[in-house]
């Protein structure tokens, strides 16, 4: 996946989020702050709901990543994260995963193999053109 089509996929996790009321402070993209690491991984995007007090992470993820052990490891430890203060205290964050329209059903089939479908905060989005 060359950087515009990387570029194309966390715009439209940004835009996403910022149309259901998620305020977007981080994400990898021109204009925000860099996504912090998160134990081992860092998100694409991170976003910020102040009246659900709960954040939101984002990553995209590209035909060929998804083939990778590397991204089911970023997906299960992305997705095991809990909020540990505020109103949503012991929820578990949101995570959306860009993905091109032709990836959508792998990476449910991906998410559904590894068993990680049982957290039910794991989001596909389809993104980009």
């Amino acid at each position: 996946m060359s950087s515009i089509d990387h570029q194309v996929l966390i715009k439209g996790l940004v835009d996403d989020m910022q149309k259901n009321g998620i305020e977007v402070p981080f994400a990898e993209m021109e204009g925000y702050k860099e996504p912090k690491l998160i134990r081992d991984h860092k998100p694409d995007v991170i976003g910020w709901d102040p009246t659900k007090e709960m954040h939101y992470l984002g990553m995209v993820v590209s035909p060929d990543e998804l083939k990778s052990d590397y991204t089911e490891k970023r997906i299960d430890e992305l997705s095991g994260m809990m909020m540990g203060q505020g109103v949503s205290y012991g929820e578990r964050i949101p995570l959306y995963i860009g993905v091109p329209r032709e990836c959508s059903k792998r990476v449910e089939e991906k998410i559904e193999k590894t068993g990680l479908t049982e957290r039910g905060n794991i989001h596909p989005l389809e993104v980009g053109d």
